[in-house]
């Protein structure tokens, strides 16, 4: 996520106005000039600078999909409660017909895959970079 997110917002401007927008704070500094690196990625995970697997809170709402996705859950977490709120609400009001989660068998044989209006700057980045289109 933070490489994705830094490389769109230099791209597009509109991914966030600061980091902290998307990341917990004990994150959200320097996080936009952490990645690429040459650092290996568990001396990251050592000394702080990423959470080892934890992408969102514990009682993070919307929860995992599946069982199998509990263990981006937990605590010292990467992602903001209030971005992924933010993010699913949009993907709730703004859905893209070929991105149906989980995936139906119309979201994979839809002609039209990014027929949506996403609001949230990362998911608008998403619709732009994806290959369908």
């Amino acid at each position: 996520m933070p490489l994705l997110s830094t490389s769109w917002q230099q791209q597009f401007g509109d991914v966030y106005s600061a980091t902290s927008d998307v990341y917990e704070s004990q994150y959200a500094t320097g996080i936009d000039t952490l990645l690429p690196s040459l650092t290996p990625v568990n001396t990251l995970f050592a000394t702080g600078k990423l959470p080892q697997l934890a992408l969102f809170p514990a009682n993070a709402v919307p929860s995992p999909l599946t069982p199998q996705l509990s263990v981006f859950y937990g605590a010292n977490n990467l992602i903001r409660q209030s971005y992924l709120t933010q993010a699913a609400t949009d993907i709730q009001a703004n859905g893209c017909p070929g991105n149906a989660l989980p995936a139906t068998a119309a979201s994979l044989s839809t002609a039209s895959p990014l027929d949506c209006k996403p609001a949230v700057g990362f998911r608008k980045a998403a619709r732009a970079n994806d290959l369908r289109n």
